[in-house]
């Protein structure tokens, strides 16, 4: 498939290099497919002798669309996608949007005054509006599960007054109706608080992190690989801390936490995730099945950073040479000794612990340290052609030994 992309690259090189033929490329990046399609590419254009030696073309994947992957595949595999035929919290949060684009915004505004009256009057004349929760779009199915919760009581009484105040065959009130029928699920409310919990615990600020720039060679978005490594770090302890149990003493997830308790989750009913056929063996209580969710959700979403985020622990761990002192000292140091540094030796000047002005919070040298240790392969580093081109003066003077 993609070699066919490539077959008109003599016309559209000769636009820009005259009658050379001889054109390689040293590396490429792409955001299809969330990452999926980075090595597919280089091994379509090698085809077409369009790359350069294997051991100095690089690959890299657009790290939004990684990032966004961490909510796509868990959601898909724990909640559930969205569909005119099913029950979960994404299509609870499509149905929101639904009733709301239905209504056009003249109409919204008027039942959002109107349901405001009602519930919550400090809010009448602060009309919200939800963006479109597409999985695909960065944070916005993340972004409307925060605008439903904090807006909960507002939008639920816009559900009821649409249904008490239009036919039943209008188009206004099938999706209310659809969409009372979710919220007056427990658990759908449940997953919606998730949602906008993990946005605010974790998804949003590495994705705005990510648009920044690098101040250091023109603060242009999306020039940020020589810090790459170091928020690989930095995303891989966030979720660490969510695992396991963690996101239960998580502030940022308190509303899920607390939509745990009550009686309606205390009762008894199927695990939807237990193959066993008999439904009486199955049942646990909706908070159980809640928390089992939550920690599956955590899991799929470490695997899939660890998957696409790992390459810059590996291809692209050169990069970090060029960041950050704390890291970069910290890569020179691993590569210039003879073995993976013992335990007691110093791993950097200073205190251990160092605040990063590119990331804005505090690195745990030890931790960085032995994160470096676990995931970066020592003896394929050295052999690298990008981390040979980095001279051992220079390498010497960031780890401190000269």
């Amino acid at each position: 498939m993609y070699s066919h992309f490539f077959f008109p690259r003599k016309f559209s090189s000769r636009k820009f290099l005259g009658p050379k033929n001889d054109v390689t490329f040293s590396g490429c990046t792409t955001d299809s497919g969330g990452g999926g399609t980075g090595f597919a590419l280089q091994r379509s254009m090698k085809e077409l002798d369009l790359c350069c030696e294997d051991n100095k073309y690089l690959v890299g994947f657009c790290c939004l669309h990684t990032l966004q992957l961490t909510l796509a595949n868990p959601l898909k595999n724990v909640i559930g996608q969205g569909g005119l035929e099913e029950r979960n919290a994404t299509q609870a949060i499509h149905s929101f949007y639904d009733l709301q684009n239905v209504m056009e915004f003249g109409v919204w505004r008027k039942e959002w005054n109107r349901a405001a009256e009602t519930v919550a009057p400090e809010w009448k004349g602060k009309v919200k509006k939800l963006a479109a929760p597409i999985v695909t779009r960065w944070w916005t199915v993340g972004e409307a599960a925060r605008l439903i919760v904090l807006y909960l009581p507002i939008l639920v009484q816009i559900v009821k007054n649409a249904i008490q105040s239009t036919r039943t065959d209008s188009k206004v009130n099938k999706i209310a109706s659809g969409l009372k029928s979710l919220i007056d699920e427990v658990i759908i409310v449940s997953d919606i608080k998730f949602l906008a919990c993990f946005h605010a615990s974790y998804l949003n600020s590495h994705f705005s992190w990510l648009q920044k720039g690098d101040m250091a060679i023109g603060d242009t978005p999306g020039f940020l690989g020589r810090h790459m490594l170091l928020r690989y770090f930095f995303m891989r302890k966030d979720l660490e801390g969510l695992r396991d149990n963690g996101w239960k003493t998580n502030n940022l997830m308190k509303n899920f936490v607390q939509s745990l308790e009550g009686e309606e989750m205390a009762k008894l009913i199927p695990d939807p995730a237990d193959p066993r056929k008999n439904e009486e063996k199955r049942k646990i209580s909706c908070k159980a099945i809640q928390e089992k969710k939550a920690n599956k959700f955590f899991q799929l979403a470490f695997a899939s950073l660890e998957k696409h985020f790992v390459i810059f622990a590996k291809d692209l761990f050169f990069l970090a040479l060029y960041g950050e002192i704390a890291i970069s000292q910290a890569a020179a140091k691993l590569l210039l000794s003879a073995h993976a540094m013992d335990d007691n030796e110093d791993t950097a000047p200073g205190d251990k612990t160092v605040f990063s002005e590119y990331h804005q919070r505090n690195i745990d040298i030890g931790g960085l340290v032995d994160f470096l240790k676990k995931n970066v392969d020592l003896d394929k580093q050295k052999q690298s052609f990008h981390v040979q081109q980095i001279t051992q003066d220079v390498m010497g003077h960031l780890a401190g030994k000269k």
